[in-house]
């Protein structure tokens, strides 16, 4: 019986049935390029871009690994020429992260760039940082990751988080991580920082070197603020949560 007939996905039919394949760089164009795509049978790979001063050049269509729990999806994405593969400790309890490891022995690792991400509490400690990113390199079947992010933050104060900035200074230094970034879907209620208050602080920071956040109509000029402020500081972005409808928050 093939894949397809049991219900997983094949990496051939992965695209057909929908995929969860995300633009990477400029925001609008690129995912309205990207939609396209995945409504066809074949993944088109037309170019890479420096990922801003990481210095990787990774492919225009990326994979946001949110729903992927099938190795055979990042293996299909993999084979057609994508090299970047963003990924989450929550993503499905881990599946995501673990799809990525069961695919790793069909992976060239040092041509491809993996972001794993942390949701943080404001106390959290360096050793509770690293013990959760050992996990996560452990369901990677990694020895390093290429970013790891300050995932979904809400608020000013925690761009400064001590227990992150200093877990990813041991880990650079240990050779387990070569980036930091930070990730926002703006603010989930009233009385929170702005998306645009939160990531322009973490541009104008200068330890971040990736930051991907909520791009859509009901927040442009907040987001557009925010990609003036990381062209200025080198810091690529990529964009999430594209359509308002799909946004579980106020408009702000």
């Amino acid at each position: 019986m093939k894949r397809e007939e049991t219900g997983q996905l094949s990496r051939r039919s992965f695209l057909k049935t929908g995929g969860a394949v995300l633009a990477t760089g400029a925001l609008t164009p690129l995912m309205a390029k990207a939609q396209e795509e995945v409504a066809k049978p074949d993944l088109a790979i037309r170019g890479h871009r420096t990922l801003g001063r990481t210095g990787f050049r990774v492919s225009d269509i990326s994979l946001g690994c949110a729903p992927v729990s099938d190795a055979n999806v990042v293996r299909y994405a993999y084979d057609h020429g994508v090299n970047y593969f963003d990924t989450a400790e929550s993503y499905g309890g881990g599946a995501s992260e673990r799809a990525i490891g069961e695919a790793m022995p069909h992976l060239d690792r040092s041509k491809i760039f993996i972001t794993t991400k942390v949701v943080l509490e404001a106390d959290e400690s360096e050793e509770a940082i690293r013990e959760r990113f050992a996990g996560c390199l452990e369901r990677m079947k990694t020895d390093y990751a290429d970013a790891l992010y300050n995932h979904d933050v809400q608020s000013r104060q925690l761009i400064d988080h001590k227990g992150f900035h200093a877990a990813v200074a041991s880990l650079k230094a240990e050779g387990r991580l070569k980036h930091a970034g930070i990730s926002s879907h703006g603010p989930r209620g009233r009385g929170q920082d702005g998306l645009g208050d939160v990531l322009v602080h973490a541009a104008e920071d200068g330890r971040f070197d990736l930051m991907p956040f909520t791009y859509n109509s009901p927040n442009e000029k907040e987001a557009d603020r925010v990609l003036v402020a990381c062209k200025g500081a080198n810091i690529r972005t990529t964009a999430m949560t594209t359509v308002p409808a799909s946004l579980p928050v106020e408009p702000w």
